[in-house]
């Protein structure tokens, strides 16, 4: 038997909660669906507890409604809706209503009169009622035949319940919410009075009305709060009191669930990016090859799948799976394939119930004749990795090789690591998720663990997938010639870093053991020094006791809070407070000095290949929103050059016996490409002319001539030239060169007085990110802002600022790749000699026999310089040396 038998769900109260309640989600389009998510949610569990009881789903009106008449400031103190979430509520209503709810809106009243006035009609019929929501008004309902449920903490109150949490009986409920108040809504009730002393009143003199009868028997200042609230506890009842007996101009027995619309919900799922749910509707159709997943197991079975490959000329899906992608020989797992409409799958290693599996190294070996075959059309996911599997064995790929996963980066940006999740944003295809197929927690098995069964399953939806993607993209390159010419440079960067991760870097351990030893012992002298300063000794590494020692201890001024309000101290908070304070001051050398010790000096050793002696980080291609290069395991992007102990860390990265390093680096290559992109004339003419470009800005900010500009000027010049083209403001500047906010305005204005060009570039990006989304590099690769119209004014500023310097940065990009192609062309008569080592941000480092040095530096030079052209000169300062902290 049902325990209910109709549900009133209070969707208003959910909306909002969950909006404040979950992270803010997104859908491929940047559109705002997290508290879309939380209340559908909340409703499937809801009807998953009580399957089968009638359901309502009521929604405040918009506008004000007939409190706002009776009290001028009922909810005052919201304020405007957010715009995240009011874009929000038509898409829910119409999810709901293509999952046959009925909904319920009436203008002008609130949603709880409205679940109020049905409950107690339904309650007179004999239906027994629950009440979903987490609104603490609605215990004042509750009766026999009538209970609450808070869904979110799976809590249910009857009337025994309602007196537990608050200690007066539910027909008390609304004298007690007139005492206290209710600041949501912002009802005042009386000052200083919280529950407990609503409860004592309330147990002491039975309700309200015996309450304000016996106000001049209650003493002292909450007796005086009381008795100066007497003539507007009447109202603060009156607005807190639930109506139940409303003139509805519906007859909420008409109110039943419809048929569901499969067809709107699966649109709906798909757009909001609910992949789970769109699954759930779409399981007939996840089958994307036509027949069922063929298993390979042993050579022969190789050597067959190679025949039938090579019989015709339609495109190959391929991906590897390994276990350790970050570790430098890849420990290849499997091997899937797909190939006219038929999907395959190469065990490398034994699975839980199937013990047949064939070596990674037979199958290349076996089928080296397809990697060779320049007439075959590959579609595959991540071509680094997959070239340097194939190079352990001296093999390469021929063909047209398409990468979904750097075709999709080039559309999309980064965001998608799986393809799953690039299908679905390409494609609108769900797959499903790795072991949904088969039970729970399967999705984190590695292959080994995983039944043969699983694994087939899943190979037959992602090759499928692969398959798909690649022909989309195939086909959306054929015609898309801007994306066509990016993806060229993208895919022979594949290969060239392919080849320096597996180079790797040389290490001298011992420069590392001395620094390790030297920092350790500043590190011991800061903290003993930190001690000092504090008064006692404390965890320098916890910001909670740190806090406690600056704000409550020393009584340091809070100049920063944290979103949760406690007093800040972040980097940025305690470079302020460092400037008239020891203690901020020590805790930042700390901090730097442990960073460093932890991250390189005591991690890089460890991080040494077994077989190589070298170190092999990884660089990703697909993680930054310009297209820059990102290093990880280790880093090498983020070691220090401007402080002394990041350039002893460099001097520990050393050249083979019978080498050097070379490192060659572009020379202000933001600020040439600004200079190409606004064409602006003085920019153009100074780095035309060779004229040093922050002489120059100096000499036009301040007004005197160049050979009259000193060092102070030049560095204002140098700080105003950079930080205009990152979009700082008058504040940021003002702080970077620590003057007056007046004065670094009237910097800024006399710099965009004489740079024209800049400032109308400057304009012309806001205005393209604002109206599409994205701005686009030289090349043509759009960098996009998903929260450039953002309601928050602080996320819409910075992208507003990321959007100016987004084509420089991402042209600069461009550019370092362009020429790591140029060089790495240059450098193929040397037969590997002469070795690419590591890319950081505009320098390439190379490892170069000694006796070829003179040989190569001019052409690795001319490469550079010539491997994108600008209207002004590229410029290449060159350094060589045993290590690479000495060439700088």
């Amino acid at each position: 038997m049902k325990d209910f038998d109709l549900i009133l769900v209070d969707g208003s109260g959910y909306l909002f909660r969950a909006f404040h309640a979950l992270p803010p989600l997104t859908n491929h389009k940047g559109q705002p669906t997290g508290a879309i998510y939380g209340v559908l949610n909340m409703i499937r569990r809801l009807k998953k507890m009580h399957e089968g009881v009638e359901m309502i789903v009521f929604f405040d009106p918009p506008g004000p409604t007939v409190r706002h008449s009776i009290y001028a400031a009922y909810k005052a103190n919201r304020g405007k809706m957010p715009d995240d979430l009011r874009v929000q509520i038509e898409p829910l209503h119409q999810i709901l209503r293509a999952q046959g709810l009925p909904l319920c809106i009436v203008p002008e009243q609130e949603a709880d009169d409205v679940i109020g006035t049905v409950a107690c009609a339904a309650l007179a019929k004999g239906k027994r009622v629950l009440i979903s929501t987490q609104d603490k008004d609605f215990a004042q309902l509750v009766r026999p035949g009538i209970t609450l449920i808070d869904t979110m903490h799976s809590k249910q109150y009857d009337a025994d319940s309602v007196y537990d949490k608050y200690q007066v009986p539910p027909e008390r409920i609304i004298d007690y919410l007139a005492l206290i108040g209710d600041s949501s809504d912002n009802i005042p009730g009386v000052m200083k009075v919280g529950p407990k002393t609503a409860v004592k009143w309330l147990q002491a003199y039975g309700d309200l009305d015996g309450i304000m009868q016996h106000a001049d028997s209650i003493g002292g200042k909450v007796g005086e709060n009381l008795r100066a609230s007497l003539s507007d506890l009447p109202l603060y009842r009156q607005l807190v009191t639930i109506n139940t007996d409303l003139e509805l101009p519906i007859d909420w027995q008409n109110l039943v669930a419809q048929s569901q619309s499969l067809d709107d919900l699966r649109d709906y799922y798909r757009e909001m990016g609910f992949r789970s749910w769109y699954q759930e509707l779409n399981q007939p159709d996840l089958d994307f090859v036509k027949s069922k997943v063929v298993c390979i197991d042993n050579v022969h079975g190789c050597q067959d799948l190679l025949k039938k490959l090579q019989s015709d000329d339609l495109p190959i899906a391929c991906s590897l799976f390994f276990g350790d992608p970050l570790g430098r020989c890849f420990d290849v797992k499997g091997m899937g394939l797909c190939h006219d409409g038929v999907a395959y799958y190469i065990p490398l290693v034994t699975c839980t119930d199937h013990s047949q599996h064939v070596p990674w190294k037979v199958v290349s070996s076996v089928l080296k004749p397809l990697w060779q075959d320049a007439s075959k059309t590959w579609f595959v996911f991540q071509l680094k990795h997959f070239l340097r599997a194939l190079s352990w064995d001296g093999n390469a790929l021929a063909g047209e090789v398409f990468d979904v996963a750097l075709l999709h980066y080039i559309c999309y940006g980064p965001g998608a690591s799986d393809l799953s999740q690039m299908a679905m944003k390409a494609l609108g295809l769900i797959l499903p998720e790795r072991g949904s197929l088969f039970g729970k927690g399967a999705k984190t098995k590695c292959v080994e663990a995983m039944a043969i069964a699983e694994l087939l399953a899943q190979q037959q939806a992602e090759q499928g997938a692969l398959m798909a993607l690649g022909l989309h993209y195939q086909a959306k390159m054929a015609h898309d010639a801007v994306m066509a010419d990016i993806y060229a440079v993208d895919f022979s960067l594949a290969q060239i870093l392919a080849k320096m991760e597996d180079t790797g870097v040389l290490i001298d351990v011992g420069v590392l053991a001395l620094q390790a030893k030297d920092l350790s012992s500043r590190i011991q002298e800061l903290e003993l020094q930190a001690h000092a300063l504090a008064g006692h000794p404390f965890n320098l590494s916890s910001p909670k006791q740190l806090q406690t020692i600056l704000y409550d201890v020393l009584h340091i001024p809070i100049l920063e809070k944290t979103p949760t309000g406690m007093p800040s101290t972040s980097e940025s908070t305690l470079q302020r407070l460092s400037e008239n304070h020891a203690l901020p001051e020590c805790v930042l050398s700390y901090r730097s000095l442990f960073k460093l010790q932890s991250t390189y000096v005591e991690a890089l050793p460890k991080m040494l290949d077994d077989d190589s002696g070298r170190i092999h980080s990884r660089f990703l291609q697909t993680s930054t929103s310009t297209g820059r290069l990102s290093s990880q395991n280790p880093n090498l992007q983020n070691i220090p050059i401007r402080t002394e102990e990041g350039r002893r860390i460099r001097k520990a990265f050393i050249a083979s016996d019978g080498c050097v390093l070379v490192a060659l680096d572009y020379s202000q290559v933001e600020l040439r490409i600004m200079a190409h992109i606004s064409e602006d004339e003085t920019l153009l003419r100074a780095f035309s002319e060779g004229i040093d470009v922050h002489t120059q800005t100096a000499a036009d900010i301040f007004g005197v001539s160049i050979d009259r500009v000193d060092a102070e000027q030049r560095r204002y010049a140098k700080v105003i030239n950079f930080g205009l083209i990152y979009g700082m403001s008058a504040f940021g500047l003002a702080k970077q060169l620590q003057i007056g906010r007046d004065e670094a305005s009237r910097y800024i204005d006399a710099y965009f007085a004489r740079y024209q060009g800049v400032a109308r570039y400057m304009d012309a990006c806001r205005a393209q990110a604002s109206q599409q989304g994205y701005v686009e590099t030289l090349l043509g690769r759009k960098i996009f802002f998903p929260d450039i119209a953002s309601s928050q004014a602080s996320l819409r500023r910075a992208s507003e600022r990321a959007a100016i310097n987004a084509p420089m940065q991402g042209t600069a990009a461009e550019l370092i790749k362009l020429a790591m192609r140029a060089t790495d062309t240059c450098l193929q008569p040397y037969g590997g000699r002469c070795r690419l080592i590591l890319q950081v941000h505009d320098e390439l480092v190379f490892e170069v026999p000694d006796d070829l040095v003179e040989e190569v530096l001019p052409k690795l030079i001319h490469a550079m310089e010539h491997a994108m052209a600008l209207a002004v000169p590229l410029e290449v300062s060159s350094g060589v040396g045993h290590d690479w902290g000495s060439i700088h």
